[in-house]
């Protein structure tokens, strides 16, 4: 089976916007690839029942460390709120420290 060239013409080259919104589209699948993969990870441990939002932030903390949930926020491309309410799961799991910062009295 062989492959037929559609156009003998060379494509246009991609506008800025085009190549950031492509950009933009790429991060959200790996990001959501990168969840999924951690979640079938933690599949293999019977005692794991992260979902795969809390998985992804777990893997975020472990690897940067101390975060504040607007830094988490950010990262994951989502609003601190939505961190927040996947963070409290975790924090009663004793998985991270939900500490507050004496400067800001925000959790870290």
């Amino acid at each position: 089976m062989g492959f037929m060239r559609c156009s003998d013409s060379e494509p246009e080259p991609l506008s800025h916007h085009a190549l950031a919104e492509a950009a933009h589209e790429l991060r959200s699948v790996m990001h959501h690839l990168l969840r999924v993969m951690s979640v079938e990870e933690a599949d293999g441990d019977p005692g794991s029942q992260l979902t795969p939002s809390q998985s992804s932030l777990l893997k975020r903390v472990r690897s940067a460390g101390p975060s504040t949930p607007a830094d988490l926020a950010r990262a994951e491309l989502v609003r601190p709120q939505s961190v927040l309410a996947t963070l409290k799961p975790l924090v009663e799991a004793s998985l991270v420290d939900g500490t507050r910062t004496r400067r800001t009295g925000g959790r870290s």
